[in-house]
């Protein structure tokens, strides 16, 4: 992986929109819409605060209170690394190396049982993969001023955010096809899916063109929406 990235700096010149840089530059918002939709929005979030893991009010507190220390590491050291990316033009490299922590991290999730004893473990994975996660994002954006020209950077940035919302809904399809929805005829029924989810929940996110893409960890949740389901409508 190349460690360095070369500005458009020929006078007159335009960035193509559809060169591989830019749709690999975009690739990446697409693989992190895996991170920001299924773990921190919609399925591993909802999980921790289940009554899997106690009084959801409790659970609720406690993942707060995690955030936002989360939250206040972010603030603390994201100018610091942006300004040290900069200065050292290893812009990609960190965002390579915070990227395969957030990868790391989101595997860790596969541990977290729906005990009340692994909430904290929980809660302290989604902290510090939030925390890396944001560190990668700006080093990320970082890069567009050295992708596009001038011109162009409007349009490549909006490539990137579509790509993210594209691959976010995407993703989420194919959860709720796979472990969430009813069966599709000539599948396996729901809970002997379950089982399967688990084993492959570390492959899931493989899209990311700067490392080994991070994968997600719908598994959790998986099991924690089908009873819900269940109990309103079954």
């Amino acid at each position: 992986m190349s460690t360095t990235v070369t500005a458009p700096t020929q006078a007159g010149s335009r960035t193509r929109l559809l060169s591989w840089p830019v749709i690999a530059w975009g690739l990446w918002d697409w693989g992190s819409a895996a991170f920001n939709a299924v773990i921190t929005t919609f399925v591993f979030t909802v999980y921790l605060v289940s009554d899997s893991f106690g009084a959801k009010a409790d659970n609720e507190s406690a993942l707060s209170l995690g955030l936002a220390i989360a939250g206040l590491f972010i603030a603390l050291l994201a100018p610091v690394t942006g300004q040290r990316s900069d200065r050292g033009g290893r812009t990609v490299f960190w965002l390579g190396g915070y990227t395969a922590v957030v990868v790391a991290v989101s595997a860790a999730l596969f541990l977290v049982r729906p005990e009340p004893g692994y909430l904290w473990l929980g809660i302290a994975l989604l902290g510090v993969g939030n925390i890396f996660f944001e560190l990668a994002s700006v080093n990320y954006n970082a890069i567009l001023n050295h992708l596009a020209s001038k011109d162009r950077i409007g349009a490549v940035s909006g490539l990137g955010w579509g790509m993210g919302y594209l691959g976010g809904i995407v993703l989420l399809l194919i959860l709720y096809v796979a472990l969430v929805g009813p069966s599709p005829p000539g599948l396996l029924p729901r809970r002997k899916r379950d089982g399967g989810a688990r084993r492959h929940a570390g492959v899931g996110g493989l899209v990311r063109p700067v490392s080994p893409s991070r994968p997600h960890q719908p598994l959790p949740q998986a099991r924690a929406l089908p009873r819900r389901a269940r109990r309103g409508g079954r």
